[in-house]
């Protein structure tokens, strides 16, 4: 049921924006000014990498588990259990996580 929910939204979404862009919409020109920064560069090739894990951490909800603490905090095993990930599996999420700063604090 969430999957065909989600799967409504996203063919809304490219409807939305097929409508947006048009049938005939072309595109003028490449950027070619020198402002492709290799650190733009190295954010798209490492979206590759940030989107399954920011996918994980919502499906597992990771961030709901942490906002639901008391005191606004849980250790990495409180995680891992509210979450039911394995030991291996939440150090590697939550590493990626607080790289991205989205979370803040030592899990280690």
């Amino acid at each position: 049921e969430k999957l065909e929910t989600e799967n409504e939204r996203l063919k809304a979404e490219i409807t939305r924006l097929q409508q947006r862009l048009g049938p005939d919409s072309k595109v003028e020109k490449a950027r070619d000014d020198g402002f492709t920064s290799d650190e733009t560069m190295f954010s798209v090739w490492l979206s590759q990498h940030i989107l399954p894990a920011l996918t994980c951490a919502v499906q597992l909800k990771t961030f709901e588990a942490i906002s639901r603490a008391k005191g606004g905090a849980l250790s990495a095993t409180e995680i891992q259990k509210s979450c039911k990930m394995n030991q291996r599996g939440s150090i590697a999420l939550l590493s990626v996580l607080e790289s991205l700063e989205l979370l803040y604090g030592t899990h280690r």
